[in-house]
């Protein structure tokens, strides 16, 4: 006995079922494309938000600068046995230092420093040190003893200033 060939379910539907499969059909595209707007949409609001966080800690942040005004204590009064050299130091943003660590060195030199000068560290150990927004105080930067100090002699003022957010 010959087997009935297979109708396609389709053709068995009615017209209602038929009209009913379609828009059944336009809900599922429809349901997928809100889906695929949605995930775009919050992929932009992701990236909108990363832009305006590094955006806002731009702005909102401590911004640590030195004046060159380097100032020397001396004693009016009597002979001094050693200067002390200070540089202002300020904190010009909006949030406070975290970890300022500051380090600074004096150097006398008979003449001009010499080209491949390295300006290293050398002394007293950094310290740290904490600036409130908008606040100035001033750091020792070095120390001499007068005999070094010829004033005829080039001062030179070797530092830095390192502001960790961590």
């Amino acid at each position: 006995m010959a087997a009935n060939p297979p109708k396609w379910f389709w053709h068995s539907w009615s017209t209602l079922e038929k009209i009913q499969a379609v828009f059944d059909l336009a809900v599922v595209v429809f349901t997928a494309g809100l889906w695929w707007t949605s995930f775009q949409q919050w992929k932009a609001i992701q990236e909108s938000n990363g832009i305006n966080r590094e955006a806002l800690e731009t702005v909102q942040r401590a911004y640590v600068n030195f004046s060159p005004n380097l100032r020397i204590l001396h004693w009016p009064n009597k002979e001094p046995t050693y200067y002390t050299f200070v540089v202002p130091v300020a904190n010009n943003g909006s949030t406070p230092t975290r970890n300022l660590i500051e380090k600074g060195n004096v150097y006398f030199a008979k003449e001009k420093l010499p080209k491949d000068f390295d300006f290293h560290d050398f002394g007293d150990e950094p310290f740290h040190s904490f600036l409130a927004p908008k606040e100035t105080q001033t750091s020792n930067v070095g120390k001499s003893d007068t005999s070094a100090v010829t004033w005829t002699s080039v001062l030179v003022w070797v530092g830095h200033l390192q502001r960790c957010d961590s």
